[in-house]
């Protein structure tokens, strides 16, 4: 198992600073490290010298051995600390981005800071989004048609005829149970752009808000 140090272990609030080990533990960090030492070879791994390192976590009750080159550590009750790379079955650190197998996803959330939605999350949100889009497709004339995406089989595509212009939205296979009372069939599209949609809802919301009339 290998931990980060700083920002897991020391706490490392002002960064890098003047490079000493300025901080106190992160609160719980002693205590899950002598728990995850009961059970796994555990190694601390960090970009400091790691004889600094051995020196912080010996001052606070641990064992440590400074790393002399070996290829993996298995030795339980003791800390190897090393500034390298070791093979383990997880590694702790509070700037990993968590590689899934899509490198879309990865620039997502090294770029905005923030994990991308599971899978869970986005069937939650487009189960969401299609409850609104049913009361909308409930208030003026609407259509669902065959989304003729080959890379989304089944997927339908809702078309409301807004008064102030057509809006359309992809809707998921399995949403489609609450769209039961939009009738189904060919319909033609107008070519409006994503930023078009919400701009023409926007205007129609503006104009509700203001007491003009919805339809």
């Amino acid at each position: 198992m290998a931990v980060d140090f700083d920002g897991v272990v020391h706490s490392y609030t002002r960064g890098w600073a003047d490079g000493s080990m300025y901080d106190p533990p992160v609160p719980g960090a002693l205590d899950a490290l002598r728990d995850l030492m009961t059970r796994y070879a555990v190694v601390i791994h960090t970009a400091r010298d790691a004889g600094q390192v051995a020196e912080w976590l010996d001052g606070h009750g641990f064992e440590c051995v400074l790393d002399d080159g070996r290829p993996f550590w298995s030795v339980q009750g003791q800390l190897l600390v090393t500034s390298r790379k070791l093979p383990s079955v997880a590694y702790v650190d509070d700037r990993a981005v968590l590689f899934r197998g899509d490198w879309a996803e990865a620039l997502a959330i090294i770029e905005t800071g923030e994990p991308a939605p599971t899978s869970a999350q986005l069937t939650a949100v487009y189960r969401e989004r299609t409850h609104l889009l049913a009361h909308l497709a409930a208030l003026y004339p609407s259509r669902l048609r065959d989304g003729g995406d080959p890379e989304r089989p089944g997927w339908a595509v809702l078309d409301v005829e807004l008064p102030t212009g057509q809006a359309s939205w992809h809707i998921a296979p399995r949403d489609l149970d609450l769209l039961t009372h939009v009738p189904a069939g060919p319909g033609q599209w107008d070519g409006h752009s994503t930023a078009e949609k919400y701009e023409r809802l926007e205007a129609l919301t503006t104009t509700i808000a203001n007491g003009g009339a919805s339809g």
